[in-house]
């Protein structure tokens, strides 16, 4: 509770894509270094990654476009 105010997203009700409300809280690991924290819809499998300011990494954000909406990636299969 003492950190709370480290977090700043709201509640993620339902998918940004397909508008699903069967998401996850996902994390994952890239090139053994990076760490990265998502919630994920399981119908359409897109997501939107949380973020960490450069001046202070242990506030947490959703990442969001520059119209101030949720980033919502879609999934791609690797290739």
């Amino acid at each position: 509770m003492a950190e709370y105010d480290r977090l700043s997203f709201p509640d993620v009700p339902k998918c940004g894509l397909c508008g699903s409300d069967n998401l996850d809280l996902t994390a994952r690991v890239a090139q053994d270094k990076f760490k990265y924290t998502s919630v994920k819809c399981l119908d359409c499998r897109g997501d939107v990654t949380f973020g960490k300011r450069q001046d202070d990494d242990q506030t947490v954000f959703l990442r969001k476009t520059e119209d101030g909406k949720l980033d919502w990636r879609a999934w791609e299969k690797p290739s």
